[in-house]
């Protein structure tokens, strides 16, 4: 049992709260979910790569359980619809247009389960903005996985999540992955909240690992751009085979009961430190602009 775009659109049936911030390569729409009160200050995503879609299934469930009365969060459980959509359908699931090429990408198989790439054979997890290109695993044409873009940000998947993150100026952010059981923190030698790092790798059990060595990923680009706190979790045994079937939702979810509210309470506490800092700094440079010249030339 494979979750795809077409159990989360069942799934939308019985869900509120939630909107479509952009559309895939073949026009499916990617949710987005708002649970809590406030304005959200923390994110969690799944399904960025197309064989790990268990975690959208994941990311559905920790929306489900996500008590509404905490500070808000706003979770993307399926990031690359389409991916997805090829993992379960194989190329049924992909516009009749772009069947051919995706096959030849896919060495003329049609087994996609393995597929990490989108509709047009990008890995979106390597095709944002920090270090593009510079990968040690990136290739530079259509592949099944690694495969950056013609540029940053050229997927209509990967702009839709930068346009969310810089709508909201979320502080903390959660990708979701699978496998290995371990959570990647760290981007080069910038800010990576080692408390914070400890916090959540307490409430998961899971080892937290630097990934110094990663470019082009959401945190990457996250902690580039100094927006605050990300990491990426890797869920589930590496004796698991791709693509995890749906019974292990339950199993992987539960690593996770306790981090929504943890990164949601991070988050708000980014957030507040930044907006105290910015206040501090505004009321800083009124003071000087109402200084005298003759007070500031005595300073």
């Amino acid at each position: 049992m494979i979750y795809a775009y077409d159990d989360l659109l069942n799934d939308l049936k019985t869900r509120k709260n939630y909107f479509s911030i952009g559309q895939s390569v073949f026009s499916r729409e990617i949710f987005a979910f708002v649970k809590g009160r406030g304005n959200p200050h923390s994110l969690i995503f799944g399904g960025i790569h197309a064989r790990e879609c268990v975690t959208a299934d994941v990311v559905m469930r920790l929306y489900d359980n996500y008590d509404e009365s905490l500070p808000a969060i706003c979770f993307v459980p399926l990031v690359n619809p389409d991916g997805a959509m090829l993992v379960k359908y194989s190329l049924d699931g992909a516009e009749f247009s772009s069947r051919e090429f995706l096959k030849r990408v896919n060495n003329n198989s049609t087994d996609f389960s393995k597929w990490k790439a989108n509709g047009r054979a990008v890995d979106l997890n390597v095709n944002f903005d920090a270090d593009f290109g510079k990968g040690e695993s990136n290739v530079f044409y259509p592949a099944p996985e690694n495969y950056v873009g013609e540029r940053p940000f050229s997927e209509p998947e990967t702009l839709a999540m930068k346009k969310l993150t810089e709508k909201f100026g979320f502080k903390a952010a959660m990708c979701l992955h699978t496998k290995g059981n371990l959570i990647y923190y760290g981007y080069k030698k910038l800010k990576c909240y080692k408390n914070y790092v400890k916090m959540i790798a307490a409430a998961t059990g899971l080892p937290a690992v630097t990934s110094d060595g990663s470019a082009g990923g959401y945190k990457d680009w996250f902690l580039k751009n100094g927006f605050g706190f990300s990491i990426t979790a890797e869920l589930g045994d590496d004796c698991l085979f791709h693509p995890i079937s749906r019974d292990y939702t339950a199993e992987l979810a539960k690593i996770l009961e306790n981090t929504p509210k943890i990164l949601a309470k991070i988050g708000e506490e980014i957030w507040m430190k930044s907006l105290c800092a910015a206040q501090s700094s505004s009321q800083n440079r009124r003071k000087l602009s109402t200084k005298s010249p003759s007070a500031r030339s005595s300073s």
